[in-house]
């Protein structure tokens, strides 16, 4: 049995890149996207929810269109915290603002081989992975 994914909690360090004005110019501008473009759901089960919750729905080209009180509504509705559900149980992961699993420092020299469980020397393709991930 795979041990447990060990995270940091309560992490000390944080590194805020944008500034509270700059995060809501982009939330302002995503929901202006959304609501002139559109986003393309290829899936009829999503096409059918934003259509039941009143956005704009092209089933030809599959975008939606959503007024920006939805998409705020829907956040909302979002819990703070959730699992990362796994296939065993014992390995999910809480996902919230208290706990890191995975961090890209810069320093990673060293990794947790996940099919051996050997610590080793980072490899580029360790790299890559693990900056696709993040």
């Amino acid at each position: 049995m795979p041990a447990a994914i060990k995270s940091i909690t309560d992490p000390k360090l944080q590194l805020e890149v944008l500034s509270e004005d700059q995060i809501r110019q982009i939330h302002e501008a995503t929901l202006q996207i959304i609501e002139r473009t559109g986003v393309r759901f290829p899936s009829k089960w999503a096409l059918d929810i934003w259509e039941k919750h009143g956005a704009e729905v092209d089933r030809e080209t599959q975008v939606v269109k959503a007024r920006p009180e939805l998409i705020e509504e829907a956040l909302k509705l979002g819990k703070p915290v959730y699992p990362l559900a796994a296939r065993d149980p014992e390995q999910d992961l809480t996902l919230d603002d208290n706990h890191v699993y995975l961090g890209t420092d810069g320093c990673g020299v060293q990794v947790k081989d996940l099919n051996t469980g050997e610590v080793r020397t980072s490899t580029l393709n360790d790299v890559r992975d693990i900056a696709r991930v993040a």
